[in-house]
């Protein structure tokens, strides 16, 4: 029988449910198995095997959250079942981490804010429990309708994370998002923020009349 390939897993949050997916060509697969060990000590840590196989046709497994740890590196093979009850060989193993789902949000601009100015300075926040590194980020501006309106450039220096927002018209309203991507190729997004444009305008001139007590 032929070998299955497991496709290349991305870090993802051990506390959500995650599907691994692999290719298997050969007779019609009637089901599978699968075992995940704990990378450093080869402890199995999940399974299912030739005595309790998972049953179905579609080449995935799904697996819920909470059966891993987050800050751990582990591996993972599957074999296919054919119709006639073989199994295959197991799959190369494939080695993955668990990390925690980053905090990435705008501290500027808040939710709903009033821009009093044609410029904006955008700042961001950025943390993940187990340390893992921002790599990259871009911010994007899109119209009251959320159609694109200006992307920036993508900044690989994520010491202070922000963008410069220019050319906003007064009474109108934006939305601003930024996404980005971390070291291990975690791909993260902020929520979109609204805000909109009032520019300060000078109060009406009030004239005043003297008044002669000579």
């Amino acid at each position: 029988m032929a070998k299955p390939i497991l496709y290349a897993v991305s870090p993802f949050d051990a506390d959500k449910d995650y599907t691994f997916k692999f290719k298997y060509s050969g007779n019609q697969a009637m089901g599978h198995v699968i075992v995940i060990k704990n990378n450093a000590t080869s402890a199995v840590v999940y399974e299912h095997n030739e005595a309790n196989p998972v049953v179905s046709q579609v080449l995935e497994h799904k697996l819920a959250g909470g059966t891993l740890a987050n800050g751990v590196t582990y591996s993972v093979q599957i074999a296919a079942i054919d119709n006639k009850g073989a199994m295959s060989e197991y799959s190369t193993a494939v080695v993955f981490a668990c990390l925690s789902t980053p905090v990435f949000a705008f501290i500027t601009p808040t939710a709903n804010q009033e821009v009093n100015n044609i410029v904006l300075e955008t700042k961001l926040d950025y943390s993940q429990a187990q340390g893992e590194v921002l790599n990259s980020y871009y911010v994007v501006l899109y119209d009251t309708n959320h159609q694109l309106i200006h992307q920036s450039e993508t900044f690989y220096d994520t010491a202070e994370l922000g963008y410069t927002l220019d050319g906003l018209e007064n009474g109108k309203t934006y939305y601003v998002k930024a996404f980005g991507e971390t070291i291990q190729g975690v791909k993260i997004e902020t929520s979109d923020i609204q805000f909109t444009v009032e520019y300060i305008r000078p109060a009406a001139f009030s004239a005043v009349q003297a008044e002669n007590n000579w």
